[in-house]
């Protein structure tokens, strides 16, 4: 099953970086580097673990801006 269709199943829309990098065929240090730019909005658990919404990476992956507050706050 490709990474894609993985995707589709996960649950909640909620991404891991090794799933984004994966997804946006990209390394995981790219994936941290696009968080601390502010370029992909993301949630940082309480036990260090960032998340991702689907939706998000999907519209930075489109070149479509997206809010940084879009997801902050959904996990809490």
């Amino acid at each position: 099953m490709d990474t894609r269709r993985k995707l589709e199943r996960n649950d909640g829309g909620w991404l891991n970086l090794v799933s984004v990098a994966d997804y946006a065929d990209a390394s995981v240090p790219t994936v941290r580097r696009w968080l601390r730019r502010g370029l992909l909005p993301a949630s940082k658990l309480a036990s260090g673990t960032w998340r991702i919404r689907r939706d998000d990476l999907e519209a930075f992956l489109q070149g479509k801006a997206v809010a940084p507050s879009a997801s902050q706050d959904e996990l809490s």
